[in-house]
């Protein structure tokens, strides 16, 4: 467990409380009760998530930050639950203004929240090489390579780990938890007419959607793990999590809404993360045995992400830059 300066884990903790915070009231006035519940409901959805996976696979494990929820080495971050609420709230509300088929969106929105942990986690965590998962990965010993350490990945010497030291199977985590939450709630809202419903019916509708995307997300990563094991089939499975919905939006070009009213409140979070982990990259020279190749991947990454975030935008951003451009002519 990586021992954290005090001032680096209240600059990590507060903002994404402040987040958190901000994105609820949003979402509040902009889904009105049930998307306030379903919000409200991320949060321990997200606690499940992340506690059931550290007990059940050792893979992993969490410095010790302001608000921890639970006992070492088994204990989550509060700022970690709050934090999957948001970028759930944020993904779905861009792939909400493409204007894709309901059943459609989650798939994008998995890919949104993928493209920016894809920056995140190399600089945000480490990994520690161990002989086996039997142990838990706190007291494990073993070399540490990678980011400052908010987490700590261990993996194990026969492990795929495809992307800058990271595990490739934490990317398609991260891909079924935000899709299946996303995909519970849209069908809520579009065939059960939770919107519609009393208090106390919609809160009972968050809830049962929060429990059917956990068991989904255990159900398909038991399956995965499984079935995509191993240094030659786990990468099938992580380029198929970016490949199937980056091939739905280039297949539904066309029909794509590009034209909405630019919308800084609600990418400023993720596009604060995608800036600070190209800064702490560089500015702390992780992994620089990697150099330049590791630094350069993580800035293409960065801009790829930022342009998914901005797709809704980018036809009216656009018409204004040539329209500004031709003022200055």
């Amino acid at each position: 467990m990586v021992d954290l300066p005090v001032a680096l884990r209240w600059w990590i903790v507060i903002p994404a409380l402040l987040w958190a915070a901000y994105y609820f009231v949003r979402a509040s006035r902009q889904g009105g009760r049930f998307l306030a519940f379903a919000y409200l409901v991320m949060i321990p959805y997200g606690l499940l998530i992340e506690s059931t996976d550290i007990r059940s696979t050792h893979g992993y494990d969490y410095a010790q930050l302001p608000f921890m929820i639970g006992s070492p080495p088994n204990w989550v971050p509060l700022s970690i639950c709050v934090s999957w609420a948001a970028i759930i709230f944020i993904v779905m509300t861009t792939s909400d203004r493409l204007g894709l088929r309901w059943w459609q969106r989650p798939l994008v929105d998995g890919l949104l929240a993928v493209s920016t942990d894809l920056v995140g986690d190399p600089v945000f965590s480490n990994t520690k090489l161990i002989e086996s998962l039997a142990e838990n990965c706190a007291s494990s010993a073993g070399p540490v390579a990678g980011g400052i350490g908010v987490w700590t990945w261990c993996v194990t010497p026969g492990e795929s780990a495809v992307w800058l030291d990271i595990p490739n199977g934490n990317f398609v985590g991260w891909f079924m938890v935000v899709a299946a939450m996303s995909f519970a709630i849209r069908l809520c809202r579009q065939k059960w007419n939770a919107d519609g419903r009393g208090g106390v019916a919609q809160l009972a509708m968050a809830l049962a959607a929060a429990a059917g995307a956990a068991a989904a997300v255990f159900a398909i990563l038991w399956v995965y793990s499984r079935a995509f094991s191993g240094p030659v089939l786990a990468p099938v499975g992580f380029a198929a999590v970016l490949l199937v919905p980056v091939v739905l939006l280039i297949a539904q070009a066309k029909r794509l809404e590009l034209n909405h009213r630019f919308d800084l409140g609600l990418v400023l979070m993720p596009l604060v993360s995608l800036v600070s982990g190209i800064y702490i990259f560089f500015r702390y020279d992780i992994d620089r045995a990697h150099e330049p190749v590791w630094g350069l991947l993580l800035v293409v990454t960065a801009v790829a992400s930022a342009f998914l975030l901005m797709l809704p935008y980018l036809g009216r951003l656009i018409r204004r830059q040539a329209a500004a451009s031709s003022g200055s002519a």
